[in-house]
Order: structure tokens, then C-alpha cells, then sequence
């Protein structure tokens, strides 16, 4: 097989291989606010009823628990906030007549690149990804929109905010998760097209003639 022809044939393969990597790690599908995993360094914040003196906000430790006064200390970790709101209504159901309990939760979130404001960025679980870019003052004018990274676990998610615009695609509306890092891309130059493969071949050719003709 010709030289060129074996470069032409690596050059489809690598592309190949990056349109699958694209197709990888598809958008989270949206989920309810009290299916988020409460973890360490998160915040519940507590609203009691009638005991208002002991409404506040509790930070979770990282041994997993949460000091509360009334209730001592709970293990909330790696709970759903679902099952953290119940454990704390129950307790505090169990001291009281009537007792009223709300239980929110906030953490913190990382908005990193070609932002405004990179940083942390304290949310609750209502907010989406959208929420926290604004946050950051939005995306700076070297921005690459369509590559925008969620990395969340051990997975990235690459969520295309131009098509979000244009077509009203919710991506950017998938609601946050404690630990979650949004990392905003620059732009680049895409050099895989045919001119600059076309271009790479004459110049590997011209380079094997001028080297077989000294």
C-alpha cells in the first residue's frame, strides 16, 4: 500500500475514533432535587418550628455526620437528600408536638476556563448549569460553546451550548450535583479537515521526492 494511501487511511481512523469519543458520556438525564447525594462539605441548611433558635446552617463533616442541635449527630452521607430530610423530620417529630422541619441543601461548585469569574460558586440543588455559568459571568468571547465539560464523578459530559441556544436543547439545564466541575473550553483550530489533510499528503510527498532525488 502506498505511503500516502496508509496516511489517508490513519487520518479517517483517528477521526473515527473521535466522533465516538464525542458520543460518550451522553447528557444526565434531569432528576429530582431530593435525589442528590448529600456528601462531605456540603451545607444543610435547617428551618425548625416552633425551636426556631436552632435554625441554621450545618455543615457536613468529613467523617460523613452533622452536628445538629436537638437531634445530635446524624451520618448523612452519601444519602439522598430525600433521606436526610426525612431522618431529620423524624428525630425532630419525636421531641416535638407538631414539629416542623425543612431541610435544604447547598454546596459548592467549580466553573473553571474561558469564564469571567473562574471559581467556587455556592449552590443548592435546584440550580442547573446554566445557573452556575451565570454565576460566573458567563462565558468570555474565546469560548468554545460547543465543548463545554461537566465532569461529574468519574465521567465527562460535553454539553454543546450552541445547539442549546439555537435549538432550546435543555443540556444546559441538567440540575448540579454536589462536586460537580464545569470547565469551559477555549477555542481552537480545527486543523482535521480535507484541505489540511490534502496539504499534510503533498507535503509528505514532496518531502520523499526530494529526498529520492538528492
Amino acid at each position: 500500500m502506498p505511503r500516502s494511501t496508509r496516511l489517508l487511511a490513519l487520518c479517517l481512523t483517528l477521526a473515527t475514533f473521535a466522533r465516538a469519543a464525542r458520543a460518550q458520556n451522553p447528557v444526565p438525564e434531569p432528576h429530582a432535587v431530593t435525589d442528590v447525594v448529600v456528601r462531605p462539605g456540603d451545607i444543610l441548611r435547617i428551618k425548625f418550628w416552633p425551636e426556631q433558635q436552632y435554625s441554621g446552617d450545618y455543615q457536613v463533616e468529613t467523617s460523613g455526620t452533622v452536628a445538629i442541635p436537638l437531634l445530635g449527630e446524624l451520618n448523612v452521607s452519601d444519602k439522598t437528600l430525600s433521606e436526610v430530610r426525612n431522618e431529620v423530620r423524624d428525630h425532630y417529630r419525636a421531641l416535638t408536638t407538631n414539629g416542623v422541619a425543612i431541610v435544604s441543601l447547598q454546596f459548592r461548585v467549580s466553573v473553571l476556563g474561558q469564564v469571567a469569574r473562574p471559581g467556587l460558586y455556592p449552590v443548592d440543588a435546584t440550580q442547573s448549569v446554566f445557573d452556575a455559568l451565570s454565576q460566573a459571568g458567563g462565558p468570555s468571547t474565546n469560548a468554545d460553546l460547543s465543548r463545554i465539560r461537566l465532569l461529574r464523578h468519574d465521567h465527562v459530559v460535553v454539553l454543546d451550548a450552541e445547539q442549546a441556544i439555537q435549538t432550546g436543547a435543555p443540556m444546559l439545564s441538567v440540575l448540579l450535583e454536589s462536586g460537580d466541575r464545569i470547565i469551559v473550553p477555549a477555542k481552537h483550530i480545527n486543523w482535521f479537515t480535507w484541505q489540511n489533510v490534502l496539504t499534510a499528503l503533498q507535503t509528505v510527498g514532496l518531502i520523499v521526492a526530494l529526498a529520492r532525488h538528492p
